[in-house]
């Protein structure tokens, strides 16, 4: 049997404390870098609540760079890009999410909404309804699926989304005009006529209020 090696005191001492400064200087560097990460995404949300895109694009860049593992990082600089009106680089941030998180319903949302400002109606339903599968009480989500769904030529899809948007925002700027706009379409003048009065009440309330495409976008996903 072999002698056992008996390291002195002092030197058994000195290992340890080695071992122990090593482990230190990691934790310390990992600490500092999750620091970086949540200042940089605290300093994103704050330029992007300003609706300051420029800025919130490379803030969120920065973050992503220190954390590309971070599905939050990814769809935040997603949704920087789709209110800058960068759908290309939207739909990339998006697909670098889904990546990450096949199961994302915010990842969906924001790939569909920025497919259907590029014009691509067919993939965006595809995405919003897969979105709506995982997540399906998000109202937002059923007008832009109708919005696709209408540029496709599906009628009696879209107005099935619209009407529950109608049912559960009857405030909505939008979706009795585009009810209206569809029943006269679908040879339901009767239901038109309804719709368009609502639409009429809704905008007087509404005078002066301007609406864009990331009005009718946001929800909590954004």
């Amino acid at each position: 049997m072999r002698n056992r090696i008996i390291w002195p005191v002092s030197l058994t001492a000195i290992f340890s404390l080695l071992v122990f400064l090593a482990a230190c200087s990691k934790n310390s560097g990992e600490s500092k870098s999750a620091d970086a990460f949540t200042q940089l995404m605290t300093r994103g949300n704050g330029f992007f609540e300003k609706g300051d895109t420029r800025n919130a694009i490379t803030t969120y860049q920065e973050a992503v760079k220190l954390a590309p593992e971070s599905l939050d990082a990814r769809l935040n600089l997603a949704n920087a890009c789709l209110l800058a009106g960068d759908s290309a680089n939207a739909i990339e941030q998006s697909q670098q999410a889904l990546n990450l998180e096949h199961n994302s319903a915010a990842a969906y949302y924001l790939m569909g909404c920025a497919q259907l400002r590029l014009e691509q109606a067919e993939p965006a339903v595809k995405n919003f309804q897969q979105s709506q599968h995982l997540d399906p009480a998000v109202t937002a989500l059923n007008f832009q699926l109708g919005l696709a769904q209408e540029k496709l030529g599906h009628i009696e899809e879209a107005i099935t989304q619209f009407e529950s948007v109608a049912k559960f925002e009857p405030q909505h700027p939008s979706v009795h005009y585009r009810l209206s706009r569809l029943y006269e379409r679908a040879g339901r003048s009767a239901n038109a006529a309804q719709e368009m009065q609502k639409h009429q009440e809704v905008s007087a309330k509404n005078a002066g209020v301007m609406a864009t495409a990331a009005t009718f976008e946001k929800c909590k996903y954004t």
